[in-house]
């Protein structure tokens, strides 16, 4: 099976970290959480590792990149906590954060369920996995109705109609106009609510060389 192309891999502001240790991309990463690039920094020198490993639990591509989404939302939270004096050292004295990462993939994969490929609704080149990651940050800081309809409106993909029908009953009355608006707003709110940097890498990313 192919390995999927990490085009933020490319992006100067990625590019710039490449010479940065595991243990400084991973302190920056816990301690400057308005910066995604640190994260984002660690995916690419780690996501074609981790998703070798995942090939073998799933036979179809699209299984693959599912797991591989799932992973590094997982990921994502431990590595936010992880303390770098747990990992030991590598020969050169770095955080051995390779070999903390095989065994954090497969205690995850030990007891999960591999979904089947008609189950599936992710595409990993339209959502990379760490833009998923502060997608979801992002979200748990707006209003949770808005909340519910951008996740009805975008990741469901139901229309205003259908999402007005079924609002109204619950009586909440509102138009499939109103509820355009309404997603309209809760986009841009999202985007505000991302890192800047996230912004720059995901949302205008760099040509490959």
């Amino acid at each position: 099976m192919q390995l999927p192309d990490l085009p933020e891999s490319y992006h100067p502001l990625v590019q710039a970290l490449e010479a940065e240790s595991d243990g400084a991309l991973l302190q920056g990463f816990q301690t400057q959480a308005d910066q995604g690039r640190y994260f984002v920094a660690l995916f690419c020198r780690y996501g074609l590792f981790t998703y070798t490993l995942l090939i073998h639990a799933a036979p179809e591509r699209t299984q693959t990149d599912c797991l591989f989404g799932h992973l590094w939302r997982t990921l994502f939270g431990h590595l936010r906590r992880l303390d770098p004096q747990s990992l030991g050292a590598d020969s050169n004295g770095r955080p051995a954060l390779q070999a903390w990462l095989v065994k954090a993939t497969a205690q995850w994969l030990h007891d999960r369920q591999i979904p089947t490929p008609e189950t599936i609704r992710y595409a990993l080149p339209a959502l990379p996995p760490p833009l998923w990651c502060y997608l979801d940050q992002a979200l748990a800081d707006v209003s949770p109705p808005l909340r519910t309809l951008l996740i009805m409106g975008a990741v469901q993909q139901r229309p205003a109609e259908a999402l007005a029908a079924e609002l109204s009953q619950a009586n909440l009355k509102l138009s499939a106009v109103q509820i355009t608006q309404l997603l309209e707003q809760g986009y841009q709110d999202l985007l505000t609510r991302l890192p800047e940097d996230i912004r720059a890498i995901y949302l205008q990313p760099a040509a490959p060389p």
